[in-house]
Order: C-alpha cells, then structure tokens, then sequence
C-alpha cells in the first residue's frame, strides 16, 4: 500500500513571531477537484462493527475466560476403589485498549479563507476562482475532523491485525494485542516461504481448527492482495490444465469468492492491510471492538480545546481495544511465497 505520510503531513512549524500552530503559510489553498489517493477500506474492522458497533467496558484491563479436559482415556477402576481427586483450572485472557487521538488546529483566518489560493512560499492569488474550478474545500477544519477520522479508522485496523500487547506500568503507551499475534500455536501453520495460499493450506487450516474443538461458525478468510489470484490458479486447474473456468470466446477466469473444505466454508476476504506473507482464518464472530468510554464524553469523540491565541484547537479521542475470544478457534499461516 502506497504512503503518502511522508509528504501530506505538515507540523505546526510558528512563523516569525507566532505560535506553533498551522494556519495559511503552512496549509496551501488549491482549487479544482480533489482526488483522494489513500485507499480507505478496513475490512477487518468494518466485518467486526466499525468504530460504531461494538463492546463498552468500564477498567482498562478486560478479561475472558476459557478451560480445557484433559485428552480422553478409557477408565478402568478397580470396584471399591477411592475416587481420584481432581480440581479444573480456567485460564484468564486479557486485553488492553489502546488511546487514538488526533489534534486538530487552525488560526481564525485559515478557518476563513475560500480565495486565498496558492502554494505554500508563494505569494498568494487572491482570485477565487481559477480556470480549473472552484474550492472544493469550503471548510477547512470539518474537512482536517474528517481526514483525521479516516485515519484514525486506517490505524486501528493496522492495530487489529498487529498489534502487540503492552500495559506498562511505567506511564509508556497501552497498545492492544492485534489477532495475529493472538492465534495459538496449534492452529498456527509456519511455513518455509515456498508455499502459497493453495487447497493443501487451506485444508490444513480448517483440519487444525476442527481437531483444536473450534466451533467454526463464521469463517472468514482474510488473506492479501496476492491471495485471490493464488486461490484462483489452484482451484482452477488440475494434471491436464484449466478446466473450472468458463471458456468461450468472449470470456475466460475465475474470481473465487468462497471456499468450502472438508470441515468448513469461508468466504474470502482481500485486505490490503495485511503483510504479503501471511493469512488468516478466523471465527469473526468471536471478535469486536471494545470501547472504553470517556465519562461524559463517549466512546469516540471530538471536542473543542482551550486555545491562548487567535486560534482554534480540537481533538478525536478514543480508548479502543479488540476482543478476540479463544486464540484456538482462529488459525493463520505465515512465511508464505510471495508470489
């Protein structure tokens, strides 16, 4: 995925004499249409609830719960004999959510400007109309809210895949555990890097779920942008060449949309998000966003911040976690090919 962070955000540099904030020296003003180069889908998130569905709880650490039996044996008890004592254990799981916020700030006469075009260094074309139409931009702060908003969305989807479980006591940053960190080792296929997303794998996922006692519910399978084009090429074809796909002289290929095996079906899921190498199998019904609510504020919100000048400034907050239930009835496959 193309980043273009590196160029399109700004810092609140002050001018000569003036305050750390961003404002019409450092914020050019274009005109005619605006083109938006950043994908902006999250289907991890979006299959899960979105930034407005979800859980709510009230402590930063939130657990779960899971057991397990013993592996079955056949009993043989001799008649008259004690019984043999035991106690089961549960085994705690926990997660953390992690802070998102965004600051926001304009001077007042940023908030204001519609004619005031030209790039930044230049000296500014007071026309308001150019030869390439009108600002698309008509205000600029609910536009920063909005971009911030999707930014917001695009990083915790990266931190639902990959995120890595901190709770430091040292006042350092939470980070939640991601999902791809939380699937167990059992259902966990490590690769050598010559294999690529094909029927063997996936019957191999799906048999490692089932002999793990996953429920198997809902599956999805969640793989990268090279994954669609694997799974058509090996379910397509056979010893004696293509023989799935329709053939004509107008039209030719395949787009698998789901995959049935053995022990279960899952719909493909492309996402442009994850790492080349990997795929995942999961249960998307054992996973949501978790929410801890600001009193009095909500769950994700923005507000108004006190400023000491002749500008503005705001913030997006939000406390969000994922929940992700037994790391068992998900699987995954790493060190793939990358074809």
């Amino acid at each position: 995925m193309a980043d273009y962070s590196a160029d399109d955000q700004i810092s609140g540099v002050a001018p000569t004499g003036g305050v750390a904030v961003f404002g019409t020296w450092n914020q050019p003003n274009f005109v005619g249409e605006l083109f938006r180069l950043s994908p902006l889908d999250t289907p991890l998130t979006a299959l899960i609830g979105g930034l407005s569905g979800g859980l709510s709880v009230d402590t930063i650490v939130y657990t779960w719960q899971d057991t397990l039996h013993r592996v079955p044996a056949i009993q043989s008890v001799v008649e008259g004999a004690d019984a043999t004592f035991t106690a089961q254990k549960r085994n705690e799981r926990k997660n953390v959510p992690a802070i998102h916020q965004y600051g926001i700030e304009d001077t007042y006469t940023n908030r204001g400007r519609k004619g005031l075009l030209g790039t930044s260094g230049d000296t500014p074309d007071t026309t308001a109309i150019s030869i390439l139409g009108n600002q698309p931009v008509a205000n600029p702060q609910a536009w920063q809210i909005q971009i911030k908003i999707e930014q917001c969305a695009l990083d915790i989807e990266i931190m639902f895949l990959d995120g890595t479980y901190a709770y430091p006591n040292d006042g350092t940053a939470r980070q939640t555990q991601g999902i791809t960190g939380a699937v167990d080792a059992a259902t966990s296929v490590a690769t050598t890097g010559s294999r690529t997303i094909d029927r063997a794998l996936l019957d191999e996922l799906s048999q490692g779920l089932y002999d793990n006692g996953a429920p198997m519910r809902n599956l999805k399978l969640m793989v990268p942008s090279t994954g669609p084009i694997e799974i058509g090429n090996d379910y397509s074809q056979n010893s004696t060449g293509w023989t799935l796909e329709p053939r004509s002289r107008s039209e030719f290929g395949v787009n698998v949309k789901a995959i049935e095996t053995s022990f279960a079906k899952m719909d493909i899921v492309v996402n442009r998000h994850m790492d080349a190498d990997e795929v995942l199998l999961l249960d998307i019904g054992l996973l949501a966003p978790v929410f801890y609510p600001t009193e009095g504020k909500g769950n994700f919100f923005w507000e108004e911040l006190a400023s000491s000048g002749s500008y503005d400034r705001s913030q997006l907050y939000g406390d969000i976690g994922l929940w992700y239930g037994p790391g068992g009835w998900h699987a995954k496959a790493t060190n793939l090919h990358q074809a």
